[in-house]
């Protein structure tokens, strides 16, 4: 049997119970009290007010003596709010590494103080210049920088940068609220805290769909790099939707291979948002499709492939305006005749991209879907809506600038100045 030593066995703990206590701080305690006249009133208690950020009560402690079992051990910024320790930061000197923060004192303060990292949202590690930001228990390699505040910024990577924005009290409470995950796809559960461009992707997205009578359908286009988190950000976004916009969307999540479609489908299913065994979400069939469209699902799930029959403009599917179609890997297999179908099958839904970094699909991913949000390399800089410019940052990868010319006609799906699939020659930018 192999051996597990007591910091992993603390971690575990501590995941299972930051979990539960979680849910409770997000969603509300259950109380029940009697009244005057002695009746029972069962109520749920909410220790925060998500809507209103100001109106909570904030406070960071520093040097705070924590009490364990055995020893005592002194952290260095504990953040409070309503009395809830929902942010620990550790801080080391200029001239010392983040990891050794992680190493040295996190580590010990897991084993020999869990319980003050039983209700924590999030830890943060800096040294006055840098600064990282990871979940309760995730490992070093998986603390993240926060690199702009807003979209459009220049991106720096800097603790004052961190700092601002993800401890500015409405930020983080959206953090809190609707960018924490707990994912049993996996062999161990794992907290997930969304990170700088998923943040930004998101609420970009909310915004948009708020904005929907005016896009004509067009939610818009978020492009990850290959293992950015495309799918955590499916979840996040139809999370949010669900819980901040109301009303009764149905996501269809569509993709184009099967090995996509589970891995989509399993990480939905391990963050709580489906089961189709419970709730059959996943379609088999074209058939199958349509009956599952017509029953108000929250989530579906579905390849492309399924919409291989014409069907007339004028005998859509579903007449509803609130279904949003996720297209995964959208640069693929969005434009030709099965994305037509499925357009013409689902009447007035929304349409909403998700892509790793092709270049081939670029122009066409703006007419079809929208607005641009890169995230991983670079971002999307607008001019008068015909040319998108991406641009590399210092810290990111390098990739070459690309400048996608459109002509008018692109409104209406054809293309000048390039030939499809390729970019613009360095010699006409």
């Amino acid at each position: 049997m192999p051996f597990i030593s007591t910091y992993t066995i603390a971690v575990r703990k501590c995941r299972v119970a930051n979990r539960e206590k979680y849910t409770l701080l997000r969603d509300g305690v259950q109380v029940a009290y009697r009244t005057a006249k002695g009746e029972l009133v069962k109520k749920t208690l909410h220790l925060f007010d998500f809507d209103h950020p100001t109106e909570n009560h904030f406070l960071a402690v520093r040097e705070l003596w924590v009490r364990g079992d055995i020893y005592r051990r002194r952290a260095d910024l504990i953040g409070f709010v309503n009395g809830i320790p929902l942010v620990f930061m550790e801080c080391k000197n200029v001239h010392k590494d983040l990891e050794r923060a992680y190493n040295e004192n996190l580590s010990d303060y897991r084993d020999t103080i869990p319980h003050l990292f039983l209700h924590n949202a999030l830890i943060i590690l800096g040294n006055g210049i840098a600064a990282k930001m990871g979940s309760t228990t995730a490992k070093y390699k998986f603390f993240q920088e926060w690199k702009r505040l807003e979209e459009k910024d220049k991106g720096a990577v800097e603790m004052e940068t961190l700092l601002r924005g993800v401890l500015a009290k409405d930020k983080l409470l959206d953090i809190f609220e609707n960018f924490i995950l707990f994912d049993d796809s996996g062999e161990q559960t794992a907290k997930i805290v969304a990170e700088n461009h998923q943040y930004l992707g998101v609420n970009s997205a909310i915004e948009s769909l708020k904005d929907r009578e005016d896009r004509n359908g067009k939610l818009g286009v978020f492009w990850h790099t290959q293992g950015s988190g495309k799918s955590y950000s499916m979840v996040f976004f139809a999370r949010k939707v669900h819980r901040k916009v109301g009303g009764n969307f149905t996501f269809l999540v569509c993709t184009d291979r099967e090995d996509l479609d589970t891995q989509i489908y399993k990480t939905f299913a391990g963050c709580g948002e489906a089961n189709n065994d419970k709730d059959p979400c996943r379609a088999s069939s074209g058939h199958h499709l349509r009956d599952l469209i017509g029953q108000q699902k929250a989530c579906i799930f579905t390849l492309i492939q399924k919409f291989n029959e014409s069907i007339s403009p004028d005998s859509p599917w579903s007449q509803r305006d609130d279904i949003i179609v996720l297209s995964d890997e959208a640069h693929r297999t969005q434009y030709g005749t099965l994305a037509i179908n499925m357009r013409t099958r689902e009447g007035f839904a929304r349409l909403f991209g998700a892509m790793t970094p092709v270049f081939t699909g670029g122009r066409r991913d703006l007419n079809y879907h929208g607005w641009l949000h890169i995230s991983g390399f670079g971002r999307a800089k607008f001019t008068d809506g015909m040319r998108a410019a991406f641009e590399p940052e210092q810290s990111e990868p390098s990739v070459s600038e690309y400048h996608y010319e459109y002509s008018k006609a692109a409104q209406g799906g054809e293309e000048s100045g390039v030939a499809e699939g390729n970019p613009v020659p360095e010699s006409t930018m």
